[in-house]
């Protein structure tokens, strides 16, 4: 203990400075940009699907080779 009679803290405490944000802080999404992007995402998961089906398709209707 100091002669002051005081103890010293066990951390220091410091200010840290951060740069600025960039870009507009309040972010405001429209109804239809938001519909848009929902029926975008409908639409690629469907083909997604399409795609994946007909492979099971061709794979499950191909001839199996057997190599000897």
């Amino acid at each position: 203990m100091p002669e002051s009679g005081l103890m010293r803290p066990a951390i220091i405490l410091s200010n840290v400075v951060l740069p600025a944000p960039v870009g507009p802080k309040n972010i405001k999404y429209s109804l239809s940009l938001i519909s848009k992007e929902m029926l975008s995402r409908a639409l690629k998961f469907r083909k997604d699907l399409e795609i994946f089906f007909n492979l099971i398709f061709t794979i499950r209707n191909s001839p199996i080779l057997v190599l000897c």
